[in-house]
């Protein structure tokens, strides 16, 4: 599935975190189609923080902190894809 343009974004969230827990009477906090109208979800800032590249140190810190299994498996395939034929191969 591709949602493509933010008003299709929100109204398929909408319609999800509705669902999500069943239907309940007297809902404080009513999940409807304009509830983010007109506010700033993310500023400039904190969306070019969460959207740019991984720094080589974050990588390293998410991998330390994995059990040993999924480190290995995560060396593996990262050095699988890293993998460059030489020569034309």
């Amino acid at each position: 599935m591709t949602i493509e343009g933010t008003p299709n974004l929100l109204n398929h969230a909408t319609d999800f975190y509705k669902t999500l827990f069943g239907l309940e009477n007297n809902i404080p906090f009513p999940l409807t189609k304009d509830l983010w109208d007109g506010i700033k979800l993310v500023s400039e800032n904190d969306n070019d923080l969460l959207t740019r590249s991984f720094s080589e140190e974050e990588i390293k810190a998410a991998l330390f902190q994995m059990e040993k299994k999924i480190k290995l498996l995560v060396l593996i395939v990262f050095q699988w894809n890293s993998f460059r034929p030489v020569g034309g191969l």
